[in-house]
């Protein structure tokens, strides 16, 4: 699971407990402005993409957990992911580290209801 936080700026996501030794980081920042797009759920692109992809580091056990980077084409996505899909977001991201953000979060629609204000309110 991953924590959260928008600042005026950039989006911080914050990984918890072992995901941080699973993920080898801590946290990923982006810049609201690089953000193109956010959802709940997984849409079929993102599945295929991860299909297709090389875990470069990270934890893939299939059913309970996708955690790290994951690379396709030579793009990054970074997933956090446990056995809950339900609970799930997507990030889409341009201009940056990674094209993807594919993260469990408490509450998905209150999570991307936030996203999406923070990036219209963020100065350009």
């Amino acid at each position: 699971m991953t924590d959260i936080e928008l600042t005026k700026n950039d989006l911080i996501i914050r990984m918890q407990g072992i995901d941080k030794i699973l993920a080898i980081k801590d946290q990923v920042q982006v810049p609201l402005k690089h953000i193109m797009g956010v959802w709940e759920g997984i849409d079929e692109e993102t599945q295929a993409e991860f299909k297709h992809s090389i875990r470069l580091p990270g934890m893939y056990m299939p059913g309970i957990v996708i955690v790290g980077t994951f690379v396709v084409r030579g793009k990054k996505m970074f997933w956090d992911v446990h056995h809950d899909k339900s609970k799930v977001i997507t990030i889409k991201v341009s201009d940056d580290e990674y094209i993807k953000l594919v993260l469990q979060v408490e509450d998905p629609a209150a999570t991307v209801a936030a996203i999406q204000q923070a990036f219209q309110a963020s100065p350009v």
